[in-house]
């Protein structure tokens, strides 16, 4: 084949020099969202609940016989249930729940996988200038409505916890805000982006989080020499922790501001309405909203253990194969690799129709392209019909009754395995076709065997479970995944217009508020255009993931790895292979 052209972005300078071990290999991805509080209920009512929601597939909120209780004496009071405290006592904190304590291991003192969110944005001509003042009001909101992004992590007796201090005043929501972020000018948007997703990509201890003060950055960008009145180019960037937030519910934070961006008056509204009557929360760790395993009755819970043990008997087969890396995960050698490569508008709906028409997703014919892919990369082709395994991610956002999306963990991973069909014929687009389709089908049964399970939420328990076992045992000695061969973590996040519009339309905020003195040159209504998103991970020493996304119609598929564990000339034929391969389902 040609040589396709993809955009490679690569850290400028030598290796970043880092410390310690990675706990990481196979396991990542998430899709985070929001939830709102249930109804407090006793115990014993949740627990009966839970029984009968695991029967009855209701995904109810149930208790957690795993979790830590939250201490009294720090929660603030709901509503008629105890006298509001003053101002000044209100402390805000839950202990983790399970699954943010696994994404805290994984991430490790480096910030490993911490991800991260890029986007620009276009206003036309006539339109307000976006200023400072208006970006500081509009994230003042967004920490109002997801106060993990306002919360710091502190170690406690119950173990790592969220922390939140609320504002106590519309003027102390302002100044937290501006704490938080950097304003910054360059004459070319590129060239910034580029530099700030260097520094977000590597693992500098300079650029990592510290999470005992902050779970987030916010960089701002508006770019300089541009006329009045003439059309104006911005960009921002939100990075965060894996613990609190990623994927679907970052796109969708990241949505929301800009669409508060849009409408001043808006968020300016927002703040006066929460400081009128504050009740101030964190969201739960959604364990709490979905069943509890452990509350099902002892010979429900034998058959669901004996269902998952099922379910990863192929993970003993000899034939369980990957890509061999061919260098090493030694944190001082960390070097990012990004791989970019968007069809077109064209391409993209294409490829969609495809899918369409021999009824599989194109998250299922993305999978079955990195498996054959995979196949076919093997040296030697040693093994007949290998089996790659699938760690993938699974949004439990809609399993629970809950808020919109936002910040906070609704999600958690399933395994998949998955035989390679017969090499022979894959030299014909036909022989091809016919082969990642019978692939696409077996990601298709695979999916549904796992959510349509009666055992569902037991199984996602113990995949948890033994996926922590694993990077316990990695924290000891994580050099053993230079020798192991691997296979890409893979993330399909869909249409990401579902969650960040890519026009707006640009409303002036009403004279009798303090945004409008922000621009007072202009009353009249203009545009807001996002022209593209980016959405990314601090590269880990001794992990491959891909991502997947359509934005603005065009659909993007971005390889992110270590060079230094994994070098571009093992890694960079396979992606060419797979956007081969998915680029040939939007031929004629």
């Amino acid at each position: 084949m040609s040589r396709l052209a993809f955009a490679v972005i690569r850290p400028r300078g030598g290796p970043l020099g880092l410390h310690g071990t990675a706990p990481l290999s196979l396991w990542s991805r998430d899709i985070a969202c929001s939830r709102a509080r249930p109804p407090l209920r006793s115990d014993s009512w949740r627990a009966g609940r839970a029984i009968r929601s695991l029967n009855t597939r209701s995904f109810q909120t149930e208790v957690v016989s795993e979790r830590v209780g939250i201490d009294p004496a720090l929660v603030v009071p709901r509503p008629n249930a105890a006298p509001k405290p003053e101002p000044s006592a209100q402390v805000v904190s839950r202990p983790f729940g399970i699954t943010e304590r696994y994404f805290l291991d994984i991430r490790g003192p480096h910030g490993y996988s911490d991800p991260f969110i890029t986007i620009s944005i276009d206003t036309s001509s006539g339109t307000a200038r976006i200023s400072n003042e208006q970006v500081v009001l509009t994230w003042a909101a967004i920490r109002l409505r997801h106060t993990l992004l306002a919360s710091r992590v502190q170690s406690t007796p119950q173990g790592p916890s969220f922390v939140y201090l609320p504002p106590l005043t519309k003027a102390h929501a302002l100044r937290q805000a501006r704490m938080n972020i950097d304003f910054e000018e360059d004459s070319d948007r590129a060239t910034w982006l580029g530099a700030l997703h260097n520094r977000w990509w590597g693992n500098a201890l300079d650029d990592v989080l510290d999470i005992r003060s902050e779970i987030y950055k916010l960089a701002w960008l508006e770019e300089a020499g541009h006329e009045p009145g003439g059309e104006r180019r911005y960009a921002f960037g939100i990075q965060t922790t894996h613990f609190a937030v990623d994927g679907l519910g970052m796109c969708d934070v990241a949505g929301q501001f800009t669409e508060l961006l849009a409408d001043p008056g808006r968020a300016e509204a927002e703040l006066d309405e929460y400081f009128a009557n504050p009740k101030p929360r964190l969201p739960d760790a959604y364990e709490n909203l979905l069943p509890e395993p452990d509350a099902a009755f002892p010979e429900e819970k034998q058959k669901a253990l004996e269902a998952y043990k099922a379910l990863m008997a192929s993970g003993n087969d000899p034939s369980v194969t990957g890509i061999l890396p061919d260098g090493n995960s030694k944190d001082e050698n960390v070097e990012p690799n990004i791989i970019r490569y968007a069809w077109s508008e064209e391409q993209s709906r294409a490829i969609v129709a495809a899918c369409k028409k021999h009824h599989v997703t194109v998250t299922q014919l993305a999978c079955a392209a990195l498996v054959v892919a995979a196949a076919e990369a093997r040296p030697g082709r040693d093994i007949q019909n290998p089996i790659f395994k699938h760690h993938l991610p699974i949004d439990l956002w809609p399993r629970a009754r809950s808020d919109p999306r936002g910040i906070a963990v609704r999600m958690a991973h399933y395994p998949m395995f998955i035989r390679a069909p017969s090499l022979a014929g894959l030299n014909t687009k036909e022989g091809l076709h016919a082969a990642i389709l019978e692939v696409a089908k077996q990601c298709k049964d695979g999916h549904a065997g796992v959510v349509n399970s009666p055992y569902f939420w037991h199984i996602i328990r113990h995949y948890l479970l033994d996926c922590q076992r694993m990077i316990d045992s990695l924290a000891a000695d994580a050099s053993i995944l230079d020798k192991i061969p691997f296979f890409p973590l893979f993330s399909s996040m869909g249409d990401l217009n579902k969650l960040v519009p890519g026009t707006l339309r640009a409303i002036p905020p009403p004279e009798t508020t303090v945004g409008a003195a922000f621009h007072p040159d202009s009353r009249s209504e203009g545009e807001i255009r996002v022209p593209d998103v980016t959405v990314n991970l601090k590269v880990a020493p001794a992990l491959a993931i891909v991502h997947v996304w359509t934005f603005n119609k065009k659909m993007t598929i971005q390889f992110k790895h270590n060079k230094a564990w994994a070098t571009p000339e093992v890694v960079d034929p396979y992606l060419e292979r797979i956007v081969e391969i998915l680029t040939s389902f939007s031929e004629s």
